[in-house]
């Protein structure tokens, strides 16, 4: 049994890294535009957010349904929802609605949600 050249090694060791390149790159590129997706939802998400606590603080005797920065909020999240697979954005959405719910019913100031927002971004 002969075990070739050390041509033929290098090129069967050449092959083989173009086929694994081949078979994992589309995977890798897939994993990076999706985190990049994940950032520009979670971007969008804590400046509505913040928008939404604004609009709360500026009106703080109208309903946090009530406001149209909510509305458009509660509409972004449920179009997330069912197009994402990442638990951190749904985590993330959760815990705002949870924080804007606790501004509504002024267990928390405004000035301490957008506190609380921002420290999640950082």
């Amino acid at each position: 049994m002969e075990i070739g050249t050390l041509a033929e090694w290098v090129a069967g060791l050449s092959e083989l890294l173009a086929v694994i390149v081949a078979l994992f790159l589309p995977m890798y590129r897939a994993h990076r535009q999706n985190e990049k997706q994940e950032q520009q939802v979670l971007k969008v998400s804590f400046r509505i957010g913040k928008r939404v606590v604004r609009d709360k603080a500026a009106h703080p005797d109208t309903a946090m349904d009530q406001l149209a920065s909510y509305q458009d909020l509660r509409k972004f999240s449920t179009v997330v929802s069912l197009v994402t697979d990442s638990s951190a954005v749904i985590i993330f959405l959760h815990d705002l609605d949870e924080t804007l719910l606790a501004v509504d019913q002024g267990q928390l100031s405004a000035a301490k949600a957008i506190q609380k927002i921002d420290s999640w971004h950082a």
